[in-house]
């Protein structure tokens, strides 16, 4: 039985000790006190060595959040090597693994012509080894609804950390505030000539993606009976920091979560459309919230719509780089490996002045078409993993995956630490059981 619907330890000590790490986070970064990221790396260990195999993994997805805050490569070594050392029993190796070992070993050809950094290999392939201990358990006992809700929580406290960032640098004049807080995530001018403690930031778009992930695993729940009231009040202040990030990659993504959502419930088209309009209300109230106390920055958020090229460039980006990797055989076949992968392409090659901004053709500039392949392969293989641990896969299971592979083809993939950790959770995502017996769907 899925631990989704098993019993449970008590979590109290990692939820006090979790937030203890955030409250940290929010005094190095928000309040400027000098606390150094050690500590951070010490509470993560701490959590990890009194955790049991949910707590563990739960606080690996947790990083993803908080990844620009903390020793992130750091933090999910210590999180992979405690798991190992206290589960080891429980790891199994099968064939799912053979793309992830054919990408290190594909890798590895490409560190012979350069200059080889361990750290920088072993840190382009912690993500793929996480997700390789994740598709060697039985993930039956993973308790999905523990690690969702805690990934909202943290994924929450991240932004409300940058807002009290906002605050805190405007003496809290609220409407100060509001005039400053043009793209949540990035700290404005007059806030970075203030900072004596610098750090902290997330891309916008990275965490109006992050905050959709998140939105995502609530609805989840509730689509499984497993909801509670502070899950739709967690929804709604997600759907609220998304926009305040004014991310078109956050609209997309959280446009692709509701046509997924949908479609993936179960019973009649009136569940389906009642469902629908569960979520558009959802969306609605947190809009209305924004418009209430953040009217400038929805202001700004539709304005980056009215633009002839609402791409940005990515485009041209596009042709330009597939020019790059059809004007050459090696680069086509082989690539140029990713070790100091902006650093080649940027300077040594001059392509152009941004790397790739889209995962399909990252993939082929730093491994060639065989590389790509090898990816198809990984992608093919948690699939395949993830129904022999769950025997009744379902759209709803696949929306995680589904949004992070519609979020790469604007942004980037290999080259992005947090969304090939993402990788890790949509396949613990896909290998829940998320089937209601037939007595439980609404006809």
């Amino acid at each position: 039985m899925n631990m989704i619907n098993g019993k449970r330890r008590d979590h109290t000590l990692f939820f006090w000790l979790l937030l203890f790490l955030l409250a940290l986070i929010t005094l190095r970064y928000a309040i400027q006190v000098n606390i150094p990221r050690a500590v951070f790396l010490a509470v993560i260990v701490l959590i990890a060595l009194q955790g049991d195999q949910n707590e563990i993994i739960t606080l690996s997805m947790c990083c993803i959040p908080m990844h620009e805050s903390i020793d992130f490569f750091y933090a999910e070594v210590f999180c992979i090597a405690v798991f190992v050392l206290k589960f080891w029993d429980r790891i199994r190796f099968n064939w799912s693994m053979i793309p992830i070992f054919l990408m290190i070993l594909w890798e590895l050809l490409h560190c012979f012509g350069g200059d080889f950094g361990i750290r920088e290999f072993l840190t382009n392939f912690v993500p793929l080894l996480l997700l390789l201990i994740m598709m060697s358990i039985d993930t039956s006992v993973v308790d999905y609804e523990f690690l969702a809700r805690m990934f909202a929580f943290v994924t929450v406290a991240v932004c409300a950390s940058l807002i009290i960032k906002v605050l805190y640098f405007s003496k809290l004049d609220f409407l100060l505030a509001i005039n400053r807080l043009q793209r949540l995530g990035m700290d404005s001018s007059e806030t970075k000539q203030s900072l004596s403690i610098t750090g902290g930031e997330i891309h916008p778009n990275i965490l109006g993606v992050v905050c959709v992930l998140a939105t995502t695993g609530l609805m989840q729940l509730r689509s499984l009976r497993k909801g509670r009231p502070v899950d739709m009040v967690m929804a709604v202040v997600l759907i609220g920091f998304g926009t305040l990030t004014a991310s078109r990659t956050f609209l997309v993504c959280l446009a692709l979560m509701v046509v997924l959502l949908m479609f993936s419930q179960k019973g009649s088209a009136a569940r389906k459309l009642q469902y629908l309009g569960g979520v558009i209300a959802v969306l609605l109230i947190a809009l209305g919230v924004m418009y209430l106390f953040f009217p400038a920055v929805l202001e700004y958020f539709f304005s980056r719509f009215q633009t002839k090229d609402i791409t940005t460039g990515r485009i041209d980006l596009f042709a330009v780089y597939n020019e790059f990797i059809f004007s050459s055989p090696v680069i086509a076949f082989f690539g140029i490996g990713l070790q100091d992968f902006g650093d080649k392409l940027l300077l040594t090659y001059r392509v152009a002045d941004i790397v790739p901004h889209n995962g399909i053709q990252e993939v082929i500039i730093a491994w060639g078409f065989p590389g790509a392949l090898l990816f198809l392969a990984l992608l093919l293989a948690m699939v395949l993993r993830s129904r022999r641990q769950c025997r009744r896969p379902c759209l709803l299971g696949y929306v995680p995956l589904l949004i992070l592979l519609a979020k790469a083809q604007a942004g980037q993939m290999l080259n992005s630490g947090y969304t090939m950790m993402a990788f890790s959770y949509a396949y613990l995502s896909m290998a829940q059981d998320f089937e209601l017996p037939s007595r439980q769907i609404a006809p």
